[in-house]
């Protein structure tokens, strides 16, 4: 038997043709011969083993899609940054599972929320300055903002803020949100302890350190 793929055009004339078999009067279908009735069964179970191999083929593909989207699903949302996407107006669409613990708050209750609402006071301007270096396609990924969750909890991210893909409507933006908190601290604890010790080398590297931490956007 002929195992080589049939084309969609010798699927319908095959199809066809069993129609009209099947639609044939009884006295037309005994005269057909012997013949013509065993290639056209051959054509049947050709027929349907291309079908059974198309859907086998389908099966396959959709358990490797299921796979692939599973390890992205797994990579974005237990990244160790978080992830958001915004709209041009700074409105949160879609977070990540990283991104929904940085803020303190459930990610289903993240979309529709504007990230400024997170910003603290201290935070605003930089966090404006932000956008507008973004809007400008200047990146700065090494700016902080200071944040302040609805617990009232402050932490210290580093913004980057990019527009994906550039130039499409409507706009999209993708935010990383990186906690750096811990290391403010830390810095900033040098900084005040080199202060009382003018001749110390810490301190003349602090000075570079807290450049980057009082940087704005």
């Amino acid at each position: 038997m002929d195992t080589r793929r049939m084309s969609p055009d010798r699927m319908r004339v095959l199809r066809g043709r069993a129609e009209a078999f099947l639609r044939s009067p009884l006295r037309e279908a005994a005269a057909t011969s012997v013949e013509d009735t065993r290639t056209l069964i051959q054509d049947l179970q050709l027929y349907q083993i291309e079908l059974e191999m198309q859907n086998e083929e389908l099966r396959a593909a959709q358990l490797a899609l299921a796979e692939a989207r599973d390890r992205y699903h797994a990579l974005y949302d237990f990244a160790p940054v978080g992830y958001l996407t915004l709209d041009d107006a700074g409105t949160i669409e879609e977070a990540n599972l990283t991104a929904a613990s940085l803020l303190g708050i459930d990610r289903a209750r993240l979309a529709g929320r504007a990230l400024a609402t997170f910003i603290a006071p201290a935070g605003q301007s930089a966090y404006t300055a932000c956008w507008e270096a973004a809007r400008k396609g200047r990146s700065r990924p090494n700016d902080v903002v200071e944040f302040q969750l609805d617990d009232r909890r402050h932490r210290q991210m580093r913004l980057e803020l990019r527009r994906v893909p550039p130039g499409e409507s409507p706009t999209v933006w993708r935010l990383i949100l990186t906690d750096v908190t811990s290391w403010t601290r830390t810095v900033r604890g040098w900084m005040r302890t080199c202060s009382r010790r003018r001749s110390c080398r810490v301190c003349k590297c602090s000075r570079v350190v807290s450049r980057t931490i009082s940087r704005t956007c």
